[in-house]
Parts: C-alpha cells; sequence; structure tokens
C-alpha cells in the first residue's frame, strides 16, 4: 500500500478531478483540455503544487478567448 502525504500533487489531482498525465523521463506533466475561463481555485491549487513539484506543467487548452 502507498501511502502519500495529503498536500501530494499526485493526491490532490487525484482529488481534484483534473486530467494531469505525466510527461516522459520525469520532465514535467501535461493538463489536457483545460478550461482557463472557467478555472476554479482548487484547480489553480492542483495546478501550482505539481508546478512545485515537477518544475515544468504544459497546459493543453482550445483557445485562450
Amino acid at each position: 500500500m502507498l501511502i502519500l502525504p495529503p498536500g501530494n500533487p499526485r493526491v490532490v489531482a487525484l482529488l481534484s478531478g483534473l486530467g494531469i498525465n505525466h510527461l516522459d523521463g520525469s520532465f514535467g506533466v501535461e493538463v489536457p483540455d483545460i478550461d482557463l475561463p472557467g478555472f476554479a481555485d482548487a484547480d489553480l491549487r492542483t495546478v501550482l503544487l505539481h508546478l512545485y513539484d515537477q518544475r515544468f506543467v504544459v497546459l493543453r487548452t482550445q483557445g485562450l478567448t
């Protein structure tokens, strides 16, 4: 059984429902199909935790408008 601390980005991502994919070679993470205008505070916290943990986050969107 793997026990991760509650502030761990992987646990937060599972709880938030964001589809976060780890990139090859410990390069970082990708958040596909993100809705930036409808981005909730909890989602932002999750992305920032991943940025802190992985040092690189790719946000794939349909556009910024």
